[in-house]
């Protein structure tokens, strides 16, 4: 069986993690044919790069994306070189004898448009919440829109992260998906780490600067906590230029050491060694991999509720969920973790409770039923 593996940019990111554990699935029992195209544009080549290490055939084919350019020239590459884009697609996926198209996001239609009209089997792994689609992303109700007609073509199969996902996208649409799986996503770390907690609280955040992920939220609560309790610090890292406006916040609105920004390093286990709290307040995370991060890594969780995860841990015993809209929310979970037996047990059971889901659930073999499924 031939897949084409479809991405939408050669950079590093969760989604493009788990498509590399996807693909590494699909290799391990069937030695399948992999073609992976990427935006010709992406500034960082790592993504390509691992997928390059992976011992199995690889075609790359460059695609014109408008995600991969200034927003300036989005209505260009819409109108222009998505046309150019669907017809250097057909000419390989008829060359290569493609029977299944994979898209690995929820935002990316060039695939499927290609897998619509050529009625290929296609499966359309969604990595975000609808609320992922808004101005600030430079998707809207047109696009909202296009998923609708998309998302129940007969060749069509929907991967969902969790039943949560699933329900905020039927909500959002105003349909009944017909066919779908849930896979959850695989575990990043499998060397889970026990962690010392002291009586300074150690908060910690690592995302992107952007909205959607809430850090500005996340900034005011922490501004309100620290004056009632000064023996608590924040350290955000994160990517993008945002960090030097994040830098300036710090040093003008709170006291350093209170307040620490960081650019993003690979090198995540330092990060989770530095923090004894991790917090993730995003809207639209249906499931943050630096959650399972955290808590290998030792960490306490607090959580957005809007992710996929309150299928898996319990409020309270292993982790604590978030209104990302109720600051008030947010400012009670972290002035529980000011006990350090609370925080301490959270982490454990949490662990505990990762290491049963980990010795039940089986992504490779789950992501594999899913696409074995289309011979049927």
């Amino acid at each position: 069986m031939n897949i084409l593996f479809v991405n939408v940019t050669d950079a590093p990111s969760g989604a493009a993690t788990v498509l590399l554990k996807s693909i590494q699935a699909c290799v391990d029992k069937h030695k399948y044919y992999l073609c992976v195209p990427y935006s010709r544009r992406s500034p960082d080549k790592r993504f390509s790069t691992q997928v390059k290490e992976i011992q199995c055939p690889i075609v790359t084919v460059p695609v014109l994306s408008a995600f991969s350019v200034e927003a300036k020239w989005i209505l260009i590459c819409k109108f222009f070189l998505f046309p150019i884009s669907i017809i250097k697609l057909y000419w390989f996926v008829k060359k290569h004898k493609i029977d299944v198209i994979y898209t690995n996001t929820a935002t990316f239609f060039l695939s499927v448009v290609l897998a619509k009209i050529t009625g290929i089997k296609h499966f359309w792994h969604f990595h975000e919440h609808p609320y992922f689609f808004n101005r600030e992303n430079g998707l809207g109700q047109k696009e909202l829109q296009s998923v609708k007609n998309n998302i129940n073509s007969p060749n069509n199969t929907t991967i969902f992260l969790s039943a949560k996902q699933k329900t905020l996208w039927e909500e959002s649409l105003g349909v009944k998906i017909q066919n779908y799986k849930i896979v959850y996503n695989p575990l990043p770390f499998t060397q889970f780490v026990s962690k010392t907690f002291t009586s300074d609280v150690k908060f910690g955040f690592m995302g992107g600067f952007d909205t959607r992920k809430n850090y500005l939220f996340l900034l005011s609560v922490f501004e309100k906590l620290h004056p009632n309790y000064p023996n608590t610090t924040l350290l955000l890292q994160g990517a993008g230029n945002q960090a030097v406006i994040d830098a300036t916040y710090a040093q003008t609105t709170l006291q350093q050491p209170e307040l620490q920004v960081a650019l993003f390093s690979p090198q995540t286990e330092q990060f989770y060694k530095q923090i004894e709290v991790f917090i993730i307040p995003s809207i639209d995370d249906p499931w943050p991999l630096v959650v399972l991060e955290a808590i290998t890594c030792g960490c306490a969780v607090i959580c957005t509720q809007n992710s996929g995860y309150m299928e898996v841990f319990t409020d309270g015993k292993d982790v604590l969920f978030i209104d990302p809209q109720n600051p008030d929310s947010l400012y009670k979970a972290m002035e529980k973790c000011m006990d350090v037996t609370f925080r301490e047990n959270l982490a454990k059971n949490a662990q505990q409770t990762l290491k049963e889901f980990q010795q039940k659930y089986d992504f490779s073999k789950a992501i594999n039923d899913v696409i074995d499924n289309c011979k049927n």
